[in-house]
C-alpha cells in the first residue's frame, strides 16, 4: 500500500525540481502545464492527477515510490497474479506493431522484471533492455524499469481478480527520443499471441477515448470477460 501524505506532496514535488534544476516554467513546458499549475502543485493547492504523477516522474527522473512510502507487506501479501514467469507485452509505436517480452523473479518476497522491449523474432535481438521491479495492488500490477537508473519507464496493468484472464489491458508511459513525456496503450498476455489483429482496437485510442478524456479528464481502463476497454 503507498502512503501519500497530501500535505507534502507538493514540497517533495519542489525538492525535485530542485534537484533537476528546472524552473516552474521548464516543468510546465514538458508537461503541458502552465506555470501557475505546477505552482499549485508545488503549494498543494491542487493535487495532480495520477497520469500528471508518470509525467512529473518522468520528468524528474524518478519513480512513485520516490513521492510515497511503500509499505513491505504489500509485497508479502500478493502472490504473482499471472501466474507465470514469462509475460508478452504488444503496443504500437507509429503505427508499427512493437513486441516485447517480461520476465518476473520472485526473490525474498519482491519481484525483480527483466524487459526486453522490441524483440525481434526472426534473430532473437531486442531494441531495448530493461530491469526492475513489480509491484503489486489488489487490482494493479505497477512494473517499475529503467536502463542504468535511467530511461524510466513504467508500466501499469489491470488486473481483474474475479476471472482468471489471458489478456490484460494496461498503459506504457515513458519519454520519447527527444525526451517527450508520452502514454501508449499496452496488451499484456500470458501466452504469445498469434493473430494480434484480434485486439488492434484496444491497442489504439479510439474516438470514444477520445469523448471519455474530455469528459472526465481522464483514462480509466477496466478488463472485462472479452476484453474489451471501458
Amino acid at each position: 500500500m503507498y502512503l501519500i501524505e497530501k500535505n507534502t506532496l507538493g514540497e517533495t514535488l519542489r525538492e525535485y525540481r530542485k534537484i533537476n534544476d528546472m524552473t516552474l516554467q521548464e516543468v510546465g513546458d514538458k508537461i503541458f502545464k502552465s506555470k501557475v499549475t505546477i505552482c499549485k502543485y508545488e503549494s498543494n493547492e491542487i493535487l495532480p492527477d495520477f497520469y500528471t504523477l508518470l509525467e512529473l516522474c518522468n520528468t524528474y527522473n524518478i519513480s512513485i515510490n520516490d513521492l510515497c512510502e511503500n509499505t513491505k507487506e504489500e509485497q508479502e501479501d500478493f502472490e504473482n497474479p499471472f501466474g507465470k514467469d514469462k509475460l508478452y507485452l504488444y503496443y504500437y509505436s507509429s503505427n508499427k506493431l512493437i513486441d516485447s517480452i517480461i520476465k518476473i523473479e520472485k526473490k525474498d518476497s519482491k519481484y525483480n522484471v527483466k524487459f526486453f522491449n522490441g524483440v525481434k523474432k526472426n534473430n532473437k535481438k531486442y531494441a531495448d533492455y530493461y530491469e526492475g521491479k513489480m509491484i503489486l495492488d489488489k487490482s494493479i500490477a505497477y512494473f517499475d524499469l529503467n536502463i542504468n537508473n535511467k530511461n524510466k519507464i513504467q508500466i501499469i496493468v489491470n488486473i481483474p481478480w474475479m476471472f482468471d484472464n489471458e489478456v490484460y489491458n494496461g498503459l506504457y508511459t515513458g519519454l520519447t527520443r527527444n525526451g517527450l513525456p508520452i502514454v501508449k496503450k499496452v496488451l499484456v498476455s500470458k501466452n504469445e499471441i498469434k493473430d494480434i489483429d484480434k485486439y488492434s482496437m484496444q491497442l489504439k485510442f479510439s474516438k470514444e477515448d477520445g469523448k471519455k478524456l474530455y469528459k472526465e479528464n481522464a483514462l480509466v481502463f477496466k478488463n472485462l470477460e472479452d476484453y474489451e476497454i471501458m
